[in-house]
């Protein structure tokens, strides 16, 4: 019996547990002043995910897959069939699990100051440790996962961040799409700090008229939101105005000031410059959270598109004109490093479809790295976002399979909650070849 509470839990083998100590996903930019951890960390591959740590050590590169970095499992390639036989939500005993360690030296002037770490994704379930304590469980092979590490490390002190990546699970029988399967930390890790009273999150809505709507949601780590604090905004150098009847409706009392977590900032840009696949016009925005004295706590960068997106009985119209898909479906894919594709190498794929006529692309069938649509906001592409949801195998099963609940609403969830604010995205997808059942419905329900 082990004494982890992460592995006597056996997360890979209980697919109601799509998470713990995980985060809400948010559309907030944190990569102003984050510390990043890519590099080599310690590294060994165990032969399954409650086999005991050896005191022998290799590197592997993160982000990576372990499955392109010399060791004995080599990726695999199938089709509709799971590479093992197990039926869900059960996963082999002989289940490849790479250990991450890393020492990581966090800032003094971070004293006072929440501090979260984010990996970016984990292929297929991730347990986060720091200093031998357990921080998080997440599930989702490609999707970020954020965990609040303020209570287990120390501004100015090393802290030792170990990252236990389990390849086969539950999960794996959800993300049974036609591809590679590798094992890994396959995109960026973070580390950042923030005000303990932070932008939980900013949701953008951008018109075809000019009419710009930015609600701003402010969480305090204590539960505990200050008088006077406020927040602020401006869309290339223009200040955005305070909605001041939202603001008194999620407020303590008449004064503005002493709002609830809720703000809503409001603007119309005459003469607006819409964006669509061929003119992907963006506006710079910028929103702030100020303390009582009017410094600033918080802030996120975002690149806003004016833009509608709607179906009018077999036409799909952006900003009221009938538009022809002419995409095509993308893999997260290199030859030489599987499942990590670099910011250049995405940007190369998309300009090489631009190139030759193409105007859409489908995340085919998970989301893509972040990076992927602030090039496809930028370069002028419609993107169909799918949810890392494919049961291929066991699709009837796991439809209409309770377990399985959780795990649909939780992905195709927060694939909303990260890419809304994105332009591009003009349509989302409940996932691929998955069958059809009460879990779609209640995915659906979420979204709707």
């Amino acid at each position: 019996m082990t004494s982890d509470p992460l592995l006597a839990l056996r997360p890979w083998e209980a697919p109601e547990v799509t998470s713990w100590g995980r985060l809400p996903m948010n559309a907030v930019d944190r990569r102003s002043g984050a510390l990043p951890l890519d590099g080599d960390w310690r590294f060994q591959l165990l032969p399954a995910p409650d086999a005991p740590v050896s005191d022998v050590w290799t590197s592997s590169y993160v982000p990576g897959v372990w499955t392109m970095q010399g060791t004995d499992d080599l990726p695999q390639y199938t089709n509709v069939r799971m590479p093992f036989a197990e039926y869900p939500p059960h996963s082999p005993a002989a289940n490849p699990t790479g250990v991450y360690e890393r020492a990581v030296d966090v800032p003094a002037d971070w004293a006072g100051r929440r501090i979260v770490l984010q990996v970016g994704a984990a292929e297929s379930v991730l347990l986060v440790h720091v200093d031998g304590r357990p921080a998080g469980v997440s599930k989702d092979s490609h999707l970020a996962a954020e965990f609040d590490l303020t209570g287990l490390v120390r501004a100015g002190e090393r802290a030792l961040v170990r990252l236990t990546v389990v390849k086969w699970s539950d999960a794996s029988h959800i993300e049974d799409q036609d591809q590679w399967w590798h094992g890994g930390v396959t995109r960026s890790v973070l580390l950042y700090a923030t005000d303990p009273l932070h932008l939980a999150d900013v949701t953008v809505r951008a018109g075809r008229y000019g009419d710009l709507r930015v609600d701003c949601r402010v969480r305090d780590a204590g539960g505990t939101l200050p008088a006077g604090w406020y927040v602020s905004g401006e869309l290339d150098g223009h200040l955005l105005t305070q909605d001041t009847e939202f603001d008194r409706a999620n407020a303590d009392d008449d004064r503005v000031s002493d709002f609830l977590g809720e703000a809503r900032l409001l603007t119309d840009v005459p003469d607006v410059r819409t964006w669509n696949a061929e003119t992907p016009e963006l506006y710079d925005l910028t929103v702030r959270l100020h303390r009582a004295d009017g410094g600033v706590a918080d802030a996120s960068r975002h690149r806003v598109g004016f833009r509608d997106v709607e179906i009018v009985e077999r036409d799909l119209l952006v900003n009221g004109e009938r538009v022809f898909v002419r995409g095509v479906n993308r893999h997260d894919f290199h030859p030489l490093t599987g499942r990590t594709v670099s910011p250049g190498d995405l940007r190369a794929d998309l300009v090489l479809l631009k190139r030759f006529g193409f105007n859409a692309i489908r995340t085919a069938h998970y989301p893509g790295d972040p990076a992927l649509y602030d090039l496809a906001d930028e370069l002028g592409l419609y993107v169909v976002d799918e949810a890392d949801i494919e049961s291929h195998d066991h699709a009837h099963e796991i439809a209409d399979d309770p377990r399985y609940l959780n795990a649909f609403v939780d992905r195709v969830s927060r694939m909303v909650l990260r890419d809304k604010n994105h332009p591009s995205v003009i349509v989302w997808s409940l996932g691929n070849e998955s069958d059809y059942g009460a879990n779609h419905d209640a995915a659906a329900g979420w979204v709707c």
